[in-house]
């Protein structure tokens, strides 16, 4: 780990100096938008992504209105996403391997936009994180006392668009898990995970019987409930696409850019590569699992629903590195000089990848030309 650190230390020492130069960029903090969110009536008519925008609506209300705190609440919500993301990577993992796959995560072009925009997208990446802590607590024994944890987590993922269809699925694939977890569970244990579902449930009933239409939504189909096969069709097409051309939408996203660079997603092919041969097939199966079912929310909803992708696809990234670390240190098992200039080379090119994205995103975005485009027709 000494070598990971002081590799790192030396991105600290460059963004450090620098931050004044970064804020003083063009920045997604001025871009309008319109949260919709005026008193409780507008929240109990639109209950989805509840857990965001209840916040929000605290913050407009009760506290200040600028726009950075407004997307103070996605800042906090991609921190937690990182650290749970850190912790998977943790268990699963080596601390080297967990640390160099967060940053790999946290310095991506999507992170970085996801945690700055107020937009509700940032859900998708914790709802996938969420649900891949609950799969790694499912399979340690020890882990009985999270089942008030596991309820809570649970409840509030109906509060997102289709993430009622990944609940269902897991419980049904994890019913062993979940049954010895309940048997073993106290009684105390027990009442308290079933209040806490009630409780985190109970918003989410009270606007479907205040507005019957939010059930559609919840489902994560189409507002009108029908759904084409064209569109479902040419949403699945795509999904390659958009990490090759990236996101059609200036808004949001560097037009003709791919979401993934090439070390990434180079990682990501050795990370398939190892789930493919074996390693570590409870793991492989949860993340496959966990990718179908995105792609069939993609193909309801279009690319809304990526960022449930995103984790998973730096979760396969992370484990590419830790097959490369795992076979360079299987050559080199007793020489530390040679698994250290591997481990250095490894964080060089991270360094590489996370100044093309800081850049890419910082200033190569925001002065685009179809960007401020978009930005000036917005306000």
């Amino acid at each position: 780990m000494g070598i990971t650190t002081g590799i790192l230390f030396l991105i600290a020492a460059y963004v450090v100096p620098n931050y004044k130069q970064f804020r003083s960029m063009p920045s997604p903090f001025e871009m309008p938008e319109n949260l919709e969110i005026v008193n409780w009536s507008d929240l109990a008519n639109n209950v989805a992504f509840l857990p965001q925008r209840g916040w929000q609506f605290l913050i407009v209300n009760y506290g200040s209105a600028s726009t950075a705190w407004i997307r103070s609440v996605s800042v906090v919500l991609a921190v937690v996403t990182l650290i749970v993301f850190f912790y998977i990577l943790r268990h699963w993992y080596t601390s080297r391997v967990a640390v160099l796959g967060t940053f790999l995560f946290g310095a991506s072009s999507w992170f970085l936009h996801q945690a700055r925009s107020a937009e509700p997208d940032v859900l998708y990446m914790l709802a996938a994180t969420a649900l891949l802590l609950c799969t790694a607590w499912l399979s340690e024994k020890s882990y009985t006392k999270a089942l008030p944890i596991l309820a809570l987590i649970a409840g509030l993922l109906f509060y997102i668009p289709g993430m009622w269809l990944f609940v269902f699925v897991g419980i049904v694939l994890a019913r062993q898990e979940v049954l010895a977890k309940w048997h073993q569970a106290s009684k105390k244990l027990r009442i308290t995970s079933i209040l806490l579902f009630l409780l985190a449930m109970l918003p989410m009933v009270y606007g479907f019987i205040r507005n019957p239409s939010q059930i559609i939504t919840a489902l994560g189909v189409p507002a009108d409930g029908v759904l084409n096969a064209k569109i479902v069709a040419d949403n699945i097409i795509n999904i390659p696409g958009l990490f090759i051309n990236g996101l059609d939408e200036p808004f949001k996203w560097l037009t003709n850019t791919p979401i993934l660079d090439v070390f990434s997603l180079f990682m990501v092919i050795i990370g398939i590569y190892a789930y493919r041969v074996g390693h570590h097939p409870v793991r492989g199966r949860a993340l496959a699992v966990m990718a179908i079912l995105t792609v069939v929310l993609i193909s309801l909803d279009g690319a809304a629903a990526l960022g449930l992708l995103m984790p998973i696809i730096y979760l396969l990234a992370a484990s590419g590195i830790g097959l490369m670390l795992q076979q360079w240190f299987a050559i080199f098992p007793r020489n530390p000089l040679a698994r250290n200039i591997g481990v250095a080379w490894l964080c060089l090119a991270l360094v590489v990848v996370g100044y093309y994205h800081l850049n890419r995103y910082f200033v190569a975005w925001p002065h685009a030309a179809t960007t401020a485009q978009v930005i000036n027709l917005e306000q």
